[in-house]
């Protein structure tokens, strides 16, 4: 069974030459490698031209979106599986070889995915930002895609899984319109939504895990998270059925807590209480927060910083749709075109 690997890279050329060298090594000799270089990127293009590998091609695109880009990646790959990754990412040893296993094990399995953990060298408030994720009450319904939980196998959901770290059988793919491009994030939500709604079975193996690289300062932290809380805006707002209460709490909270510091500033402050006595709790359950001296009491501006953005994520991702609908909705997945693959040998 020959798998494609799909990646799109965009300036980080030193994590993605980690990242495209531990896929190399790891990847079967019948399997692929399909590039695509987002934007402008000379000192990346002249890295893979100097690479001498058969199972790697890569093209350079303008400025577009990565969803649009990954949909040109995945349409020149050949693979009855596509698996496709960030390029922060480190593919441990044997990843490839167990999800070639379980797909051709199970004819029924659509899509295949595992979490993405700190790399076990990460140090400081990248370390400390990755653990809290994993936390039950910062991540309640995501918490898998960062190591939590006991459960090694399971079916999933869209909650279960993610992006840098996500497998799909051709055939259950080329049932979607692909990627939709103008979300900021969560493509990967609204694709697999509608995938398990025609049937498509996904599942969760703790086994098939990469190590993902943590935002290291604290503004890049709160970009990611607002990130996703925009992300999950658009989704909702394009696909009303993936709605969770869930993932409207934050926002709900961001705006009582608004009304709260006006006319209630006692209340407001009662419940501000209430989360920091839950952040603690969370991280004291939490075995990795456990293992970090003073995850513990960081857990607790953290977690609250993790609500707040990602709540006035979300509203404006669903007031940024409503305003330009219109907008929201061009270029779909369906109108794009393959162009031609630059193929180069790898040595």
């Amino acid at each position: 069974m020959k798998l494609s690997v799909v990646m799109v890279t965009a300036g980080r050329e030193a994590l993605f030459r980690r990242t495209l060298c531990s896929v190399l090594i790891d990847l079967p000799e019948s399997s692929e490698v399909r590039v695509v270089v987002n934007g402008d990127h000379p000192g990346t293009l002249r890295w893979l031209e100097g690479l001498a590998d058969p199972r790697l091609s890569f093209l350079t695109v303008p400025n577009e979106s990565r969803c649009q880009a990954r949909n040109r990646a995945i349409s020149a790959t050949t693979g009855e599986i596509l698996y496709v990754f960030d390029d922060d990412v480190i593919v441990p040893r044997g990843l490839f070889r167990l999800v070639i296993d379980r797909f051709d094990s199970d004819a029924g399995l659509g899509v295949l995915g595992g979490p993405n953990l700190t790399p076990p060298d990460t140090k400081g408030l990248a370390r400390l930002c990755g653990a809290i994720m994993a936390s039950a009450f910062a991540t309640p319904r995501v918490r898998f895609r960062y190591g939590a939980g006991s459960a090694r196998r399971f079916v999933a959901t869209e909650h279960h899984l993610i992006l840098c770290n996500l497998a799909l059988r051709r055939s259950e793919f080329a049932k979607s319109q692909g990627f939709f491009p103008n979300l900021r994030s969560n493509e990967e939500n609204l694709l697999l939504h509608q995938l398990s709604h025609i049937g498509t079975r996904l599942e969760f193996d703790r086994d098939a895990f990469v190590y993902h690289e943590r935002r290291g300062t604290l503004t890049g932290f709160v970009r990611q998270i607002h990130s996703y809380g925009v992300g999950r805006g658009q989704q909702t707002f394009l696909a009303p059925s993936s709605f969770s209460w869930m993932f409207a709490i934050p926002s709900i909270a961001l705006l009582v807590g608004a009304a709260l510091g006006v006319w209630a500033p006692v209340i407001l402050a009662e419940l501000l209480i209430i989360h920091a006595l839950a952040s603690v709790l969370s991280a004291a359950i939490c075995c990795e927060t456990r293992r970090l001296g003073i995850g513990l009491l960081a857990s607790i501006p953290l977690t609250l910083l993790i609500h707040f953005t990602y709540g006035c994520g979300v509203i404006q991702g669903l007031v940024g749709m409503a305003l330009s609908p219109k907008k929201a909705r061009r270029g779909r997945p369906s109108e794009l075109t393959a162009p031609q693959m630059i193929m180069t040998s790898c040595r």
